[in-house]
């Protein structure tokens, strides 16, 4: 069972507050709505903070993200590997979380919260591996929110280091849905199989898009499974 800590944020107004998710594996949006919905500047934050693990001597991950004014943010991720670095013996599927900061530079600049299922495959033959992260939303940031909904992103395939555990790819969709795409920046993915004999994995995913209707949207997310 994965072990998210907790999702602290601090709202707009309410400096300091910081608010706790849903048990773990189930960071579901109408979860944090609740959470949030009576507090002044709805879902938009000026920074956020999240750490999580997979267990002892497994994965872990962190993101981070300010907003201090228009034109002015930040994001950061980064995963640890708390047990042995290696890949599985055998072939192997990886069920878990994902969480992400996400920014639009160009229309609002409002700093949300992503959640999505992180789900991957290890091939040991071929020493690849894939993925998807599927379910990805976000609330909209005025009022108690609405569910807005983001395509599916593919992690296509990848080789990883058999020792190290370490990988790296592109990665493929995670539009928004509704909206026309017009450019892309450098997105992709990496991350490592780790925890106790490649039972664990964690990554991070990056993503850039900008879309006809002038948004320009960057996303950082980290993502753990077991």
């Amino acid at each position: 069972m994965l072990k998210l800590t907790k999702i602290a944020v601090l709202p707009l107004v309410l400096a300091g507050c910081q608010v706790s998710t849903p048990a773990p594996v189930s960071l579901d949006v109408p979860g944090f709505a609740a959470n949030n919905s009576t507090l002044p500047g709805g879902h938009h934050f000026n920074t956020i903070s999240y750490a999580g693990n997979t267990g002892a001597g497994g994965m872990s991950a962190s993101i981070s993200g300010a907003s201090t004014g228009p034109g002015t943010f930040s994001q950061n991720s980064s995963i640890t590997n708390l047990g042995t670095a290696g890949a599985p013996s055998g072939n192997a599927t990886f069920a878990g979380n994902y969480v992400a900061s996400y920014v639009d530079l160009n229309i609002d600049q409002d700093l949300l919260v992503v959640f999505g299922d992180a789900n991957l495959n290890y091939n040991f033959a071929g020493s690849t591996i894939t993925g998807t992260i599927a379910n990805r939303k976000f609330l909209t940031p005025n009022g108690p929110g609405t569910t807005v909904f983001l395509n599916d992103v593919t992690l296509t395939s990848s080789a990883v280091n058999v020792g190290s555990g370490v990988f790296s790819g592109s990665t493929a969709g995670g539009t928004h849905l509704g909206l026309t795409q017009s450019g892309s920046g450098s997105n992709g993915y990496n991350g490592q199989i780790g925890g106790t004999a490649g039972s664990d994995v964690a990554g991070q995913v990056f993503l850039d898009f900008t879309y006809t209707t002038g948004e320009h949207v960057i996303e950082n997310g980290v993502f753990l499974a077991n």
